[in-house]
């Protein structure tokens, strides 16, 4: 999965001074990548960032296709949205690699192919996160969906209790999340 830098198409039609960077929670990864970003662009080029803090990358996909939001750039992970579903966005390229984790546990046996979760219960993220979009994605692709698994809607440290207590049979979770339990 790939975790890319968007922006809106006005910032190329009209180069701006002052820009909004629609990041994620502050002490986030993303949060301070935005940062990170906001220094370069007043080193280099003297253009200043504001960095508006969100709830996370679905909150940023919102706010950057919601026009009068007036949001510049955001930062997103690859797959949450397409040219259809987005058409005034356009990607400035990947940024790093963010890869999604399938952990099951080792009562249900050997696991090699993503159909033999098949009428498992599966934590997917919580719905303010993309970890769940993505992760329905990449189950869809398998022939996975509510009718023959159960989604859990957890956080990765509760899911992670629920594989060791037995509650839950496989989690799916982005590289970058902080477990906590």
């Amino acid at each position: 999965m790939l975790t890319c830098l968007i922006g809106v198409s006005t910032y190329y039609l009209f180069p701006k001074t002052n820009i909004v960077i629609a990041a994620g929670p502050k002490g986030s990864y993303f949060y301070e990548l935005a940062e990170s970003y906001a220094k370069e662009l007043q080193k280099k080029g003297g253009v200043k960032a504001e960095i508006i803090e969100t709830s996370g990358v679905l909150e940023n996909l919102a706010l950057l296709n919601d026009p009068s939001k007036n949001i510049d750039f955001g930062i997103l992970q690859g797959g949450i949205t397409n040219s259809k579903e987005s058409p005034d966005l356009y990607s400035l390229g990947s940024i790093f690699y963010d890869p999604i984790w399938i952990v099951y546990r080792a009562g249900i046996g050997e696991v090699d192919q993503l159909s033999q979760l098949k009428g498992k219960r599966i934590a997917i993220g919580t719905k303010q996160d993309a970890s769940q979009r993505i992760a329905k994605k990449l189950l869809k692709s398998a022939g996975l969906d509510s009718s023959n698994v159960t989604f859990e809607d957890q956080d990765v440290g509760s899911a992670v209790k629920g594989l060791l207590a037995a509650n839950l049979d496989a989690l799916v979770f982005l590289l970058r999340q902080r477990i906590l339990f």
